[in-house]
C-alpha cells in the first residue's frame, strides 16, 4: 500500500483501524505503518483530530439562559395601536409599494399610445387615401 493510500483511507474511514470495512486495506495498513514512519506520523495526527474534534463541538450553555430568555418574554409588552402606527401600516405602506406600479403603468402607456398614434397617421395617410391615386388615374 502506497502512503497517498493510506492517508486517503485515514480521512476516509478514521483512526480506529478496526471500524474500517475492508479486512484487506486493513492488513496492507498495519504492514505500512510497521515499516514506514511517514504513516505512523499520519495516523498519529488522525488520532488528534479525532480525540480533539468532540471537545472543539461542546459549546457549554450559559447558566440560567432559559430562565432569562423566558423573563425577557414575560416582560415584553404587546404593540399598542396608535394612530401613528395605524397610518403607517395600513396606509403609508401599501400607498409606497403601489407608487412603482403605478409608475411602470403609466410608462408603459405612454408610450404605447404614441407607436399606435404614429400608426395610425401612417396607415390612413398613405395606405387608405386613394383618391390621389385615382384622380392621377383618370388623367
Amino acid at each position: 500500500m502506497k502512503l497517498s493510500q493510506f492517508e486517503e483511507l485515514v480521512d476516509r474511514h478514521g483512526s480506529n483501524l478496526e471500524s474500517w470495512s475492508d479486512d484487506n486495506a486493513r492488513k496492507q495498513a498495519l504492514v505500512l505503518l510497521q515499516t514506514s514512519a511517514a504513516a505512523q506520523a499520519v495516523l498519529r495526527n488522525a488520532q488528534t483530530v479525532d480525540n480533539l474534534a468532540p471537545k472543539a463541538l461542546r459549546v457549554p450553555v450559559p447558566q440560567g439562559l432559559e430562565r432569562r430568555i423566558m423573563s425577557a418574554i414575560a416582560n415584553t409588552k404587546p404593540l399598542q395601536r396608535t394612530w401613528q402606527r395605524i397610518c403607517t401600516n395600513w396606509i403609508l405602506k401599501p400607498a409606497l409599494a403601489v407608487v412603482p406600479l403605478a409608475l411602470g403603468f403609466l410608462i408603459g402607456f405612454s408610450q404605447s399610445n404614441q407607436s399606435t398614434i404614429i400608426e395610425d397617421e401612417i396607415t390612413t395617410v398613405h395606405f387608405e387615401d386613394y383618391t390621389d391615386i385615382l384622380f392621377l388615374a383618370n388623367d
